[in-house]
């Protein structure tokens, strides 16, 4: 992860403005650690499946694992 950045966005109003957006804040760091790191693992296992319906099917069971999880700072 890196530090902080800038992104351009286009207010309500229509101007063009610069926001700074946090990359290795505490909660991204969680994110990383309790929901990252496991569903990559889980979606390794979608990696070398051909058909199309298996892999949407494993996908969906890693996602369920992680849905509605509270992460802890």
């Amino acid at each position: 992860m890196a530090g902080n950045k800038h992104v351009m966005y286009v207010t309500p109003g229509g101007k063009m403005a610069v926001r700074r957006v946090v990359t290795n804040g505490r909660v991204q760091k969680a994110f990383k650690e309790q929901i990252g790191r496991p569903m990559g693992a889980c979606m390794q296992k979608a990696k070398g499946v051909s058909n199309v319906a298996e892999r949407k099917n494993i996908v969906r069971s890693c996602a369920a694992q992680f849905s509605g999880k509270k992460l802890t700072l």
